[in-house]
This record gives structure tokens, C-alpha cells and sequence, in this order.
């Protein structure tokens, strides 16, 4: 699987908690969602954009195998 999956911005950074928005292209399905999450340090908070439950199960996946925090 191919994920094409980047950092947008930093939202808000605390003492030593920074919560951003990542943007992530799901390639689980045909619709190759366009996705937005928003991240706690390597904590995903909310998946936005998934057409599918396939889409939040890649999400949590990516990140997890990227370690993209």
C-alpha cells in the first residue's frame, strides 16, 4: 500500500504536548480518501475526510507503521 501522508501545521504547543494536522491519502479502497487528522504528540484525536470505515482502521495504521509523530 502506498500512503502519501504529511504534516500541515502546528495547531497549538504546550509544555511538551503540540497538537497539528496531518494530511493523509488513503490508498485502501478506490476512492483514495483525502484525509485530515488531527494529532496529539502520536496520539491520533479525530480522522476527518474517510468515505469509510476502511479509511480510520488505514489512518491508525499508517501512523502507527510511519511512527509519524
Amino acid at each position: 500500500m502506498n500512503s502519501h501522508l504529511e504534516t500541515r501545521k502546528k495547531i497549538n504547543k504546550g509544555a511538551n504536548k503540540s497538537i497539528y494536522e496531518k494530511k493523509l491519502t488513503c490508498r485502501n479502497c478506490y476512492r483514495n480518501c483525502q484525509m485530515t487528522l488531527l494529532m496529539e504528540d502520536c496520539s491520533i484525536l479525530c480522522v476527518e475526510g474517510d468515505s469509510c470505515r476502511k479509511g480510520q482502521i488505514f489512518a491508525y495504521k499508517e501512523v502507527r507503521k510511519n511512527k509519524a509523530c
